[in-house]
């Protein structure tokens, strides 16, 4: 399929290539050793044109199943990225979640693809008066991200299409 006739594919393999190479990264840093790359690498479809810069943010539920924090940022930070994304700011945004409880220091990863190579710090004032207008949508009666879990890190990564 092409990316005009369904947008959730182009956006599902884009997953899984942030995916990919989101664990290259950690790879490298742990110095885990790598694969071989495969015939969808990350640069044939991140170096489109669209997106510049890819933040990633690492959080931890305090629960070991994670589907309140998940369900906390899917209404509203995804809300706020969804209106972002309709006026040009970001890109895209995804989220992917390891369920069960163990002892790695994250369990929910948010991604989300910015135009330009500033990332964030070019789309701040636009991007808090989004956020300023929205309705915190309540979750398990709770209201912060931080009832839910914690910020673990966060990093703009740049798209390197060279």
């Amino acid at each position: 399929m092409t990316r005009t006739e369904s947008p959730w594919a182009h956006r599902l393999m884009r997953t899984a290539v942030l995916l990919s190479a989101l664990g290259l990264a950690i790879a490298q840093l742990t110095g885990c050793a790598a694969g071989p790359r495969s015939v969808a690498t990350p640069h044939a479809l991140l170096c489109d044109g669209d997106t510049q810069v890819v933040g990633v943010t690492l959080l931890k539920s305090h629960d070991a199943d994670p589907g309140s924090l998940v369900a906390f940022i899917q209404a509203n930070w995804f809300e706020i990225d969804r209106i972002a994304v309709e006026q040009g700011l970001l890109t895209s945004y995804d989220l992917l979640a390891k369920d069960g409880g163990d002892d790695a220091p994250w369990n929910v990863v948010v991604l989300v693809g910015y135009p330009t190579a500033g990332g964030y710090a070019d789309i701040t004032a636009a991007f808090e008066a989004i956020r300023s207008a929205h309705e915190v949508v309540p979750i398990d009666g709770l209201t912060q991200l931080s009832d839910l879990g914690r910020f673990v890190s966060g990093s703009e990564l740049q798209v390197r299409c060279d």
